[in-house]
């Protein structure tokens, strides 16, 4: 199964199981334990030299948790089975920084 992408950038599903409902940006350098954490969830981990990104299942929910601030939005990001972690999107640099549950980083 293979996705294009349109000129945003934003994945065009070409088949039914390869719909990504949401992308999340996130500085270069995931640490092992996380992108594993995330793949073992369904989720898609690109690594490229400038960021990587992270596309999320379909069914996974973005809830503002925090009130904005003038430098970032803070969101729980819940996925199908349950999965939940934090992302804080820094409006200065068009990136996330994710907060995982530490039982997860400590298998490293």
């Amino acid at each position: 199964m293979s996705t294009n992408h349109d000129a945003a950038g934003q994945p065009i599903a070409t088949d039914t199981q390869d719909i990504w409902e949401l992308r999340i940006i996130t500085p270069p350098g995931i640490l092992p334990a996380a992108a594993r954490a995330l793949r073992a969830h369904h989720c898609r981990v690109e690594e490229y030299e400038t960021c990587c990104e992270i596309f999320f299942p379909a069914g996974t929910t973005r809830k503002e948790v925090f009130p904005r601030t003038p430098m970032s939005e803070r969101y729980d990001v819940t996925l199908p089975d349950g999965y939940s972690i934090l992302e804080m999107y820094m409006l200065h640099r068009r990136q996330s920084l994710l907060y995982y549950p530490s039982e997860h980083l400590e298998k490293r």
